[in-house]
């Protein structure tokens, strides 16, 4: 076990890492108070940012990407895109057309 000052020393520099990560936690004390427990928390918008940089396939929004295919990009000369589901009255699939995309 580490000397109460080490360990207080240590758990400081842990939490200036996690700050300066842009990390956010919550610490509390076991029921005997010798142990610190520390939920750690990693905002949506840092975790987005990581997944782009390591380029990690993510699944799609559903919904979201149905609106931004209806609605085009004319900034960029991109007309909507519409996707059925059936030809002729017949499925042409099980799944939707904006299901299991990743990106």
């Amino acid at each position: 076990a580490l000397a109460k000052g080490k360990s207080t020393k240590m758990f400081r520099q842990l939490v200036t890492r996690m700050e300066r990560a842009g990390l956010e936690y919550e610490s509390y004390y076991s029921i005997q108070k010798d142990e610190i427990y520390v939920k750690i928390k990693i905002p949506t918008s840092l975790l987005y940012k990581q997944a782009d940089a390591l380029n990690f396939k993510m699944r799609f929004d559903e919904n979201r990407l149905a609106d931004a295919m209806a609605l085009g990009y004319p900034e960029d000369g991109i007309k909507p895109i519409v996707l059925g589901s059936e030809i002729n009255g017949i499925p042409v699939s099980k799944y939707r057309p904006t299901e299991f995309i990743y990106g």
